[in-house]
């Protein structure tokens, strides 16, 4: 019985292995073209065109190798084929098949074209693909059939050879953005691929495409392994290299290198680990360990990043970035980073920020909520920065401006649509702050901005030996941004500001003033034409340079006597004190309280300067002091004025004499006779009065006499 049954065994084999060998001569699968296309089409709707013989081998494999196969795109995509292959070959070893396992000998794929499109309602030519894979719900197993069925046990009994890919191409057309992209010249190759061992990948393509700016080559080599429940991947001595396919800037090709000596994904624990990730492109260099949980439901991933210090100006020129003129031409050469982070889907977080910028550091924390609609969280420390390094140059006429209006100027340099988009709070702690060429020390910023309107607090303990705080609000949610400022410096040392703002100061003391000012526009030119508001100010221990009040006082009252003048040059008149209070008129300074007392002089002063000009128009009126004030009497001034008329521009002032103030008819008979006997004299004189006295003194005393 039992040598019956092997005689049947071995009579079975002989009949299958005669059936194998048979099977190519008698049966020609070209002749089943037709049928195969049905097939095909039947299941995805797609027509299948061959091009070429088809051959069958069998032993020691099933083979399968074809010439040009096309298949047809979905209904109105069909001028390209959707998928083209010049040639293939697949083959299968036999006798595994017998033991329920798959050993794929080759996978050879020569000419691979794919033609990837989305038009422009949206649609993509390969979602029927993706709907008729779906299983339906008549279809689903059966338990009886999920308990035959073992997915893992079927892909542990697959082992593939060598596969190869070469001479591919795909190509992906946005119609509704107008994009395009081409990965040309793919080439794929791996080596024996068993679950659980190694397999080597070299991969190589070239990309480019229609509004990319940065066309090149990409290079892929990295040690995969992967579990036959295909949900642990651990990559080995990964390393990804691209060259732009440009013309180098600056002497050598662009390329950046990314590398990790190990990257782990876990889809089963649901983790992500990144050791020791590097990135270089020329001078940058960044360094990095990611780490990752819940990747599927819920990712979060944390770790930290080094970049190593370069030139951001070179890199920036390398990558074709625009640079902004700056005031500096050493501004922006010298750039580090350290830091750690965390993110999630809907935020990340930037901790242990540590940056260095040319000659500043900072310190401290971001985060950044939203992607879409990105809402920023900060708060900064910076030892010392020159904002006026980065910002373009200006000219020294520039309009002396305070700490608020400086930075009311930077608001409003940003675009009107990013500020009403923009949504941060914070602050900002600077040692020291150079901006508009004014210093700031032990310098505190908050920002609050959400919506459109935004909130600036200012405050510098330290600025020119006093102090200065202010706040800044913009809405710039209405048609025309509404700008109001308040802000107060106490004990300002002004003739240093000014020197620092301008180069020189034409005036000095110490000052404490406040503002409040109002004013719509979209730009700062719109501000300062509407600009509405009041100041106080109180000026002590001050000087104006550029006349000496107390001489022209004198010479004019000698002057009116018959007397000689004094020709010795008196450039500055010093102040006890200047007070008063400015009422700001859509762009109109108008002065009316003014007082300003010397040593000898009592002094009242009106006027108005207009900011969008610049020019001035302002009258001083000023008496001797006669005697003064003591326990049980007020001081005691002359009744005969000087009238001083200060012209110009707030740049460029000048200063004239109003001479007739003082011409009584006593006085007027003396200065007759005078010049009757001094005429060549007098006329000398009244040329001189213009270069020690100001301009226009001679033009005055000729037009009066």
């Amino acid at each position: 019985m039992t040598n019956l049954l092997l005689a049947g065994c071995l009579a079975l084999i002989l009949v299958l292995v005669i059936a194998v060998f048979a099977l190519p001569l008698l049966i020609d699968p070209n002749n089943y073209k037709t049928d195969i296309a049905a097939l095909i089409r039947d299941k995805t709707g797609r027509d299948v065109a061959f091009e070429g013989n088809i051959t069958v081998t069998v032993f020691p494999w099933i083979g399968l190798r074809t010439e040009k196969i096309v298949v047809s795109n979905k209904p109105g995509f069909q001028e390209l084929p959707f998928i083209s292959v010049s040639k293939s070959d697949i083959k299968v070893k036999l006798l595994p098949l017998l033991a329920q396992k798959i050993e794929v000998n080759t996978i050879a794929l020569d000419g691979l074209t794919l033609n990837l499109v989305k038009d422009k309602q949206g649609l993509s030519n390969w979602d029927d693909l993706i709907a008729s894979s779906r299983p339906s719900p008549s279809a689903a197993p059966t338990n009886r059939d999920s308990q035959n069925i073992s997915p893992g046990s079927a892909l542990a009994a697959l082992t593939v050879g060598d596969i190869t890919i070469q001479n591919a191409q795909i190509n992906w057309n946005n119609q509704q953005t107008g994009k395009q992209l081409e990965l040309k010249n793919i080439r794929f190759t791996a080596n024996k691929f068993v679950f659980g061992e190694p397999i080597k990948i070299d991969m190589a393509m070239a990309v480019s495409g229609k509004e990319l700016k940065f066309p090149g080559s990409i290079k892929l080599v990295t040690e995969l392994r992967v579990d036959e429940k295909l949900d642990h991947f651990d990559l080995r001595d990964s390393q990804l290299d691209w060259i732009s396919a440009k013309k180098p800037v600056a002497g050598q090709p662009l390329a950046a290198i990314i590398n990790t000596p190990n990257a782990d994904i876990n889809v089963a624990q649901q983790t992500l680990k990144l050791s020791n990730l590097q990135l270089q492109s020329g001078d940058i260099k960044l360094a990095a360990e990611i780490n990752g949980e819940h990747i599927m439901d819920k990712p979060s991933i944390q770790g930290s990043a080094v970049i190593a210090p370069f030139n951001p100006n070179v890199a920036m020129k390398q990558w074709e970035l625009a640079l902004p003129t700056m005031g500096d031409a050493k501004a922006l050469t010298n750039l580090g980073l350290n830091l750690h982070f965390q993110a999630t889907a809907d935020q990340v977080e930037f901790t242990s920020l540590d940056v260095a910028l040319d000659n500043s550091r900072g310190k401290g924390a971001v985060t950044i909520k939203g992607f879409t609609q990105p809402a920023v969280l900060f708060d900064l420390a910076v030892d010392t920065i020159d904002v006026d390094r980065y910002l373009p140059p200006t000219k020294s006429s520039k309009p002396i401006a305070s700490p608020g209006m400086a930075f009311a100027a930077g608001t409003f340099s940003v675009p009107l649509d990013w500020l009403r988009k923009l949504d941060a709070e914070g602050k900002l702690a600077l040692g020291q702050l150079v901006f508009n060429r004014m210093t700031l020390q032990d310098v505190h910023l908050t920002l609050s901005s959400k919506k459109g309107v935004v909130k600036i607090g200012q405050t510098a303990k330290q600025f020119y030996q006093g102090a200065y705080s202010g706040n800044l609000n913009v809405d710039a949610r209405a048609e025309k941004s509404v700008l109001s400022l308040n802000e107060k410096l106490t004990n300002i040392h002004l003739e240093p500001l000014l020197k620092a703002a301008k180069g020189e100061a034409k005036m000095g003391g110490i000052l404490t003033a406040s503002t409040q000012l109002y004013g719509q526009g979209n730009n700062t030119h719109e501000l300062q034409s509407n600009l509405t508001g009041k100041a106080n100010f109180f000026l002590k221990d001050g000087f104006i340079k550029g006349f000496n009040l107390e001489k022209m006082l004198e010479n004019s009252k000698n002057l009116a006597k018959g007397g000689a003048l004094s020709t010795t040059q008196h450039d500055q008149t010093a102040f006890s004190k200047i007070s008063g209070t400015v009422i700001i008129n859509k762009g109109l300074l108008q002065n009316n309280d003014l007082i300003a007392n010397t040593e000898k002089l009592r002094s009242t002063g009106k006027g108005n300067v207009h900011l969008d000009t610049g020019l001035v128009d302002y009258i001083i009126t000023t008496k001797l002091l006669k005697a003064a004030a003591t326990a049980t009497t007020p001081e005691q001034v002359h009744d005969t004025p000087i009238v001083i008329h200060l012209g110009g521009t707030l740049s460029q002032p000048t200063y004239t004499l109003d001479m007739g103030a003082l011409l009584t008819d006593k006085n007027k008979a003396k200065i007759d006779r005078f010049l009757d006997k001094n005429k060549d004299k007098v006329d000398k004189l009244i040329d001189k009065l213009d270069k020690k006295l100001g301009p226009g003194v001679g033009d005055l005393l000729k037009k009066i006499f």
